[in-house]
C-alpha cells in the first residue's frame, strides 16, 4: 500500500453509486467495444448508459437520488429522434461544445458528465478497468446482461478491498468516526481535521476544498456496502477484511482516533467555558455605563469561580479568542479597589471589553 493512500479528487455528480462502476465493467465484458485510442469512447458509453438507466426505470427501480426518471426519459426521447448511432453521436458532440441554454441541453450535459464519472470511478478510483480491458480485479465481479443495481456480498468484498487500497487513510477513519456522531461535532469537518493532523497531503487543500463532495461520496459507499451496524460500528466482515490486509495500519489509526476524539472533547469543553464567560460578560454590559468595560470580579462572581480558576480562564479566553474578537483589558477603575488584580500575559488588569470582529 502506498504511503497515506487517499483519493484526493472525488467529485460528486449525482452522488455516483458504486454499481455504476460495475456497469462500466459490464459494458466492456458484454459489448467488448473497440477503440483506436486504447480507452473507452465516452460518447458511445453515454448512449449505452442512458438507455440502461431507462430500462431500470421501466422495471420501477427507485434510483431518483442518482438521476431522476424524468431526466433520463427526456434525454432518451431526445436521442430517439435521431435514426442512427452516428447522428446521435454527432448531435451529442455539438451539445457538448456549445453554450447550453435549453433545459434539454443542460440535462444531456449533466447526464453525460455523470456517465464519464462512472468511467473514472471504475478506472482511476477503483482500478477495475485499464483502458478498454478489465483488470484482474474487475474480472472477479459478478456481471449482469440486464441493468442491475444490486451488489452481492462477494462483490461488496471486492469493492471494499479496492477502496481500502486506494483510499485507506480517509475511508477507514471516516468509518470509525461515525461512532461518535452523538457527540455533537461536525463529522464532515472532523475527518478533514483528523487527516490534516495525522495524514496531511501536500496537494490537498483541507481548508477551501468542497468537503461536502468528498464525504457524501464516501457515505454512499458506506451505505451501499453496508459497512456499519445500526450503532455505527464496523461490521465484523469489514473489520476482518481490514485486519487481514492492513492489521498494523488499522491498529495505529484506531489509537489515533481515540487520541483525536479525546482532544476534541477537551476542545469542546474549553469552548463551552469560553462561551459561558462571553455570555456572562454580555449580561453585565448594562452596568458598564456605556463604556463596554465590565469588572472582571463581577464576571468571576457570576460564574461562581475562585480567583485562580477564573484567572486561568481569562488567560485562555484572551489566547484563544483574540484572533476573532477585539479584547481590551485595563487596570483603570473609578474608585479605590484593593482587590488582587488579574494577570494576563504578565500585565495586571481589572476590566474587560469585548468586540466581535466583522
Amino acid at each position: 500500500m502506498k504511503e497515506n493512500t487517499t483519493i484526493v479528487s472525488l467529485h460528486r455528480p449525482f452522488h455516483s453509486p458504486l454499481w455504476v462502476a460495475r456497469w462500466v465493467c459490464e459494458y466492456l465484458y458484454f459489448y467488448k467495444p473497440k477503440s483506436t485510442k486504447n480507452n473507452i469512447n465516452a460518447a458511445t458509453f453515454f448512449l449505452w448508459y442512458i438507455y440502461r438507466l431507462k430500462k431500470l426505470y421501466s422495471k420501477n427501480e427507485n434510483i431518483n437520488e442518482y438521476i431522476s426518471r424524468k431526466t433520463i426519459e427526456e434525454v432518451c426521447d431526445y436521442f430517439n429522434s435521431f435514426h442512427s448511432n452516428a447522428s446521435k453521436l454527432k448531435k451529442l458532440e455539438v451539445i457538448l461544445h456549445k453554450k447550453r441554454n435549453d433545459s434539454i441541453d443542460k440535462h444531456i450535459y449533466s447526464t453525460y458528465k455523470a456517465s464519464t464519472y462512472a468511467i473514472n470511478l471504475a478506472e482511476d478510483k477503483l482500478g477495475l478497468v485499464a483502458g478498454v480491458e478489465l483488470t484482474n480485479v474487475g474480472k472477479q465481479l459478478h456481471f449482469y446482461s440486464a441493468p442491475n443495481t444490486k451488489i452481492i456480498t462477494a462483490d461488496k468484498v471486492i469493492f471494499l478491498r479496492q477502496i481500502l487500497e486506494k483510499d485507506f487513510y480517509f475511508f477507514v477513519p471516516y468509518c470509525l468516526l461515525q461512532t461518535y456522531y452523538k457527540m455533537g461535532f461536525d463529522l464532515d469537518k472532523a475527518i478533514f481535521d483528523f487527516s490534516e493532523r495525522y495524514y496531511p497531503i501536500s496537494r490537498f487543500d483541507y481548508t477551501h476544498c468542497s468537503h461536502d463532495n468528498y464525504t457524501k461520496v464516501r457515505m454512499q459507499w458506506i451505505n451501499q456496502l453496508g459497512i456499519l451496524t445500526e450503532n455505527n460500528k464496523l461490521r465484523q466482515w469489514v473489520r476482518n477484511e481490514i485486519q487481514n490486509i492492513y492489521s498494523l495500519q488499522f491498529d495505529i489509526i484506531q489509537k489515533q482516533i481515540i487520541e483525536f476524539i479525546s482532544s476534541k472533547k477537551k476542545h469542546s469543553l474549553r469552548s463551552a467555558r469560553l462561551d459561558a464567560m462571553y455570555q456572562v460578560y454580555m449580561t453585565l454590559l448594562n452596568s458598564s455605563e456605556g463604556s463596554g468595560y465590565v469588572n472582571l470580579y463581577d464576571i468571576m462572581t457570576k460564574m461562581r469561580m475562585g480567583y485562580e480558576r477564573f484567572n486561568s480562564l481569562l488567560q485562555l479566553y484572551y489566547d484563544e479568542r483574540s484572533r476573532k474578537e477585539n479584547i481590551f483589558l485595563i487596570n483603570i477603575i473609578a474608585t479605590m479597589d484593593v482587590r488582587k488584580r488579574f494577570v494576563v500575559r504578565g500585565k495586571p488588569v481589572m476590566k474587560i471589553k469585548i468586540q466581535k470582529k466583522l
